[in-house]
């Protein structure tokens, strides 16, 4: 064995272990490499060790991407919600319904970048937790041939430009596709519009461009989803913090009143709440629409949601 690892140390390209190896050499200088060289490895042992820490538990990383002026950027979703319905005809339809405005009832005229287009052909019904609002560029709304509409934006085009004139007070939302109107939404990210007012809002959108092997990677170690990473979501069809939030919202409902609210989408349509149902989520407002982060020691939503990609 030593006659082995003598012809190996001699031959090797490893620095150092030629010293070590080599018998006409001090025993001082010997000692010496054969520290360093063990010292080196040990080093090297642990680099490994960091490495495959950091992609099991941190697999991934974010860099600038100096590309980006060459890309098509999507303009965001646009959602419009009645404010307040009025005057309803009723009839045998669905309570929502009834006081819910129809999209020509809400929508004069449309522009994008000064080119007209049929608002309620492309501003499409989206359920939510205000009841039936209408959306442009969701993810969610059951679009046809006809209601697809490109809004790309790039160099050469230069920035969107929507145009939207209303006959009701509305609550706009400006968000992304794969996101939803919610209680809980960013007051930064609505608007209300009433009647005769005007408003100029600008939106500022920024992408990120995930890798093709991103996908391939476990959730639990990107600790975020894809929008169609929808495994126990029941309110859409696509996996968003808002739609989290949504679903939340209707397991708390079922949990603490046995019912949901009326206007709550697709998830509990048998038993809608009857008047002590909605005296039961009043009661527990606080408990059902307040969201805090988990380990917050109150009663209230505690929430530990994972981002959405794209």
């Amino acid at each position: 064995m030593s006659s082995r690892f003598k012809f190996y140390g001699t031959n090797t390209n490893l620095h150092g272990l030629k010293y070590v190896a080599d018998e006409k050499r001090y025993p001082g200088i010997r000692i010496f490499w054969t520290l360093v060289f063990m010292i080196n490895f040990c080093i090297m042992l642990w680099m490994f060790k960091a490495s495959y820490t950091a992609f099991q538990e941190n697999a991934i990383s974010f860099v600038t991407e100096t590309t980006y002026l060459d890309w098509n950027t999507t303009f965001p979703a646009i959602t419009l919600c009645p404010i307040a319905g009025s005057e309803p005809e009723w009839d045998n339809k669905e309570i929502q319904i009834s006081y819910r405005k129809k999209c020509p009832d809400i929508l004069l005229a449309c522009k994008w970048n000064i080119e007209k287009f049929s608002c309620c052909e492309h501003m499409l019904p989206l359920e939510t937790e205000y009841g039936i609002c209408y959306s442009l560029n969701s993810l969610h709304t059951q679009k046809t041939i006809h209601s697809q509409m490109s809004l790309m934006m790039n160099r050469k085009t230069g920035p969107g430009e929507l145009w939207l004139q209303t006959d009701e007070d509305v609550r706009v939302y400006f968000h992304a596709p794969e996101d939803v109107p919610f209680i809980n939404s960013d007051p930064d990210q609505r608007k209300d519009v009433m009647l005769g007012e005007s408003f100029n809002i600008s939106i500022n959108v920024i992408e990120i461009e995930n890798d093709e092997n991103v996908k391939h990677l476990p959730v639990r170690k990107r600790e975020c989803k894809f929008p169609w990473e929808n495994d126990g979501l029941v309110v859409h069809n696509y996996y968003s913090y808002s739609t989290c939030v949504v679903q939340c919202h209707a397991e708390n409902h079922i949990r603490l009143c046995n019912c949901t609210h009326h206007l709550m989408p697709v998830y509990n349509r048998k038993t809608y709440c009857d008047i002590e149902g909605l005296k039961c989520l009043t009661d527990n407002f606080e408990t059902v629409n307040r969201l805090h982060a988990k380990g917050f020691d109150q009663a209230r939503i505690s929430l530990r949601l994972l981002a959405v990609m794209f």
